[in-house]
């Protein structure tokens, strides 16, 4: 996830637009992830569908204001459910994994969904060659300063096609999650304008269709062939401390499935599996 650079100060928040951001509650967002994977695998289901969609969280008195949640006090963090009616739930919702992929003070749709098609899809995209890198500046931005990401986003597809064949692969993605803003906090509105937060996921498989939302498309990806491929890729390159490919098709993505996407079988599963016992040793050859 990719959550520790949420120090950095690259991606620290504006104050100013941020006042309740202290270190206390930076550490806390952080700890929130960390302790609500532990949760999930070891005290709850323990499977990649509750991960991605869990109706609940571990949250102490600062992140249950964050999040909207009455009745929480202390440092501690405990089990709460989370407010009906946020589209929060599951882990692509915590706010550390929606503020380190945003800026300062405004949210980043093209990161956001870059990390969705890239780390949940394992997707790969590259500008095309004939991309001009000089265009026009102004035609990357709405020449609003009200301008809705999505509006934003829509400027940039009509003034700039050639880049944004490539961008409306996963940018779309990232506005799922416009309803939540720079610090990962839950909004219906920008500039007095509804968010639209609506799109169609396309990746070939059963799940495919359109999402209201980024914990509708989360839900998607956790239920597809390909989203638990590429979680199960990404696990055991984790694991492994290399690259590892896993498709739809391997061993591995098919053990995952028949252990009900269970997190923890998926470890016991990589140590398995070949990739467990051999390395690369140059040329395609393989070493025990």
């Amino acid at each position: 996830l990719q959550i520790t650079g949420f120090k950095d100060a690259s991606v620290a928040k504006d104050t100013a637009s941020f006042p309740a951001y202290t270190p206390a509650l930076q550490q806390a967002i952080l700890d929130e992830t960390v302790e609500f994977s532990r949760y999930v695998v070891f005290d709850g289901e323990g499977s990649l569908t509750e991960l991605f969609t869990a109706p609940y969280s571990l949250l102490n008195g600062s992140l249950a204001n964050l999040y909207g949640v009455a009745g929480v006090s202390g440092d501690a963090l405990n089990r709460v459910d989370l407010p009906e009616g946020q589209a929060r739930g599951g882990i692509m919702t915590h706010a550390s994994v929606l503020a380190v992929r945003a800026k300062a003070s405004d949210t980043d749709p093209l990161h956001r969904g870059l990390f969705v098609f890239r780390d949940l899809l394992c997707r790969n995209v590259s500008p095309p060659e004939n991309v001009d890198a000089t265009q026009d500046q102004s035609k990357l931005h709405a020449p609003v300063e009200d301008a809705t990401k999505l509006e934003d986003f829509q400027f940039f597809q009509e003034n700039s096609p050639s880049c944004a064949a490539c961008h409306s692969l996963f940018v779309p993605f990232g506005l799922a999650f416009e309803n939540f803003d720079a610090f990962g906090r839950f909004r219906e509105t920008q500039f007095n304008k509804n968010l639209q937060t609506e799109g169609t996921l396309t990746i070939g498989s059963a799940q495919d269709g359109e999402f209201a939302d980024g914990a509708e498309l989360a839900a998607k990806i956790a239920s597809s062939d390909m989203g638990q491929a590429c979680f199960a890729q990404r696990y055991a390159t984790f694991a492994l401390g290399r690259e590892t490919k896993v498709t739809p098709q391997t061993l591995l993505a098919a053990d995952f499935r028949k252990a009900e996407l269970s997190v923890a079988e998926l470890l016991v599963a990589v140590t398995l599996d070949d990739v467990f016992y051999y390395r690369a040793v140059g040329r395609g050859e393989e070493s025990p």
